[in-house]
């Protein structure tokens, strides 16, 4: 009897501290600007996810218009570095697909061209200034910043008797970059 009721007193506390550390729903959303060998330009970021101690993993979405415009799908990881809370790490990955073709016409004599999706990743540093609420804040960062993409383009082909079948031509687009991000959290 007295083990039972030892079991059950010990089991009793730890629900009751796991019940203390849930883990909790978190937005990451940023707005930002990107800076490389190109012309500047925006970044707009949201990613939704969980909270769980110090650590965040979501999956998010957003435009990225540096150079081309693209559209990259993400899974987020970050780690707060204080107990505080403020000082964080951030990583950043997935697809990037490029979005729109007006970008895309850079061949005087291509037929057609297509975008195929390439790779998106970030990783960087951020800071938390909390608001009235504990849960909440505004944030910022610096983060070093990767895209690319493969581009198709057929164009008419050359030979000695027409007609000539059409040839693909291969672009394989790289952009490294600065971001810079203001945004908040809930």
């Amino acid at each position: 009897m007295n083990r039972l009721l030892c079991l059950l007193v010990i089991i009793t506390f730890f629900i009751r501290v796991q019940a203390q550390v849930k883990p909790t729903y978190r937005s990451f959303n940023t707005v930002g600007i990107t800076i490389g060998n190109s012309k500047s330009a925006y970044q707009v970021l949201t990613t939704h996810g969980v909270s769980y101690k110090s650590w965040y993993a979501g999956v998010g979405t957003g435009v990225d218009d540096y150079r081309n415009r693209s559209v990259p799908v993400i899974l987020s990881v970050s780690r707060y570095l204080l107990p505080q809370n403020n000082l964080f790490i951030n990583v950043n990955a997935g697809p990037n697909f490029v979005w729109g073709e007006s970008e895309r016409n850079r061949l005087w004599n291509q037929l057609d061209s297509k975008a195929f999706p390439g790779l998106f990743a970030e990783a960087g540093f951020g800071f938390r200034l909390e608001t009235k609420n504990p849960e909440q804040g505004i944030i910022f960062g610096t983060y070093y910043s990767y895209k690319n993409f493969k581009e198709r383009f057929e164009v008419p082909g050359v030979c000695n008797n027409p007609p000539c079948d059409n040839m693909n031509e291969y672009i394989k687009s790289r952009f490294s970059r600065w971001a810079f991000k203001l945004g908040f959290v809930f």
